[in-house]
């Protein structure tokens, strides 16, 4: 399976969740459904350049504050298309790739839409501050590094407030090859000004490859828990439980066996209020996993 098909396969997946979370599953109508039209607009018939490329890293977000959504991809060139015209804008450029996944959020809390993701070496992670309308030169902050060994890679990321101080905090999972134990998910603390090279790593568990990942209150709690799903090894899927504002973590077990890559997707698909678990695989690519919150 190729990198092509793997990204298009998470697009489609990525898509099908957002469609999903905004109402509850509904049973078959008894009559057929009226048709939805959709209309194919190419953005850019050569995305990956004089690189050839595939696009890992993906996301949606309103960029320039238009109020509409524009589109973000990552190979070697990080950039944005503007919606509707889909002109399009560089972000940075990396020394290799940027790679498998990104986020988007308000990191400087200054009311736009800004961006982290792995890039430079795959070792290290960044925030790119968004200059306000997207376009113009967009800073990039260091936020830390993972495991500086050769075959440890920066793989999914996240961006929300672990510790509950009001500001978005960035989980990384470490992708390992050969897919051996050793795989460390990470989140880093957002200091009082992020521009800061002061990000304090802190380590949630060390396992098996991990390239699935997300982030949610998955107990209802009120904090924000981290759900993992490993590549290979155990193929364990589990929910770590934020403890004392992200101090400790607690594992609990959703299923073994079962493998994860860009899932372990959190979406809560029958309206009830609980979050369900969603995965895609990569070796057992037919394998699409549903984990449906049981009634205790």
């Amino acid at each position: 399976m190729t990198k092509r098909m793997s990204w298009a396969l998470s697009l489609i997946f990525s898509l099908a969740l957002a469609i999903a979370s905004k109402g509850p599953l509904s049973s078959p109508a008894s009559e057929p459904a009226e048709e939805i039209p959709f209309q194919h607009v190419i953005i850019d018939k050569d995305a990956s350049g004089a690189t050839g490329q595939g696009m890992d890293c993906k996301a949606g977000g309103d960029i320039d504050g238009d109020g509409f959504p524009d589109v973000v991809i990552g190979s070697k060139e990080l950039v944005w298309y503007h919606h509707p015209d889909w002109a399009k804008h560089v972000i940075a450029v990396a020394e290799k790739e940027f790679t498998t996944d990104m986020q988007l959020g308000d990191v400087d809390g200054d009311g736009d839409i800004d961006l982290s993701a792995p890039g430079k070496d795959q070792h290290t992670v960044y925030w790119f501050e968004n200059p306000g309308n997207g376009r113009g030169d967009w800073v990039a902050h260091m936020v830390g590094r993972i495991n500086e060994a050769e075959d440890h890679y920066a793989d999914r990321v996240a961006m929300a407030d672990i510790n509950g101080d009001g500001r978005p905090d960035i989980i990384v999972t470490e992708e390992v090859s050969p897919a051996t134990q050793g795989s460390s998910v990470y989140w880093f603390e957002q200091p009082s000004d992020p521009r800061r090279v002061n990000w304090v790593r802190h380590r949630v568990v060390t396992q098996y490859t991990t390239n699935a990942m997300d982030v949610g209150d998955v107990d209802g709690d009120g904090d924000i828990d981290i759900v993992t799903g490993e590549h290979r090894g155990s193929r364990r899927v589990a929910v770590w439980e934020n403890r004392d504002h992200g101090k400790s973590w607690v594992e609990h077990v959703v299923d073994t066996g079962k493998e994860g890559y860009l899932g372990a997707r959190v979406a809560d698909l029958d309206g009830d209020g609980r979050l369900e678990i969603l995965s895609i695989c990569w070796d057992t690519y037919p394998h699409l996993h549903l984990w449906r919150r049981s009634v205790r």
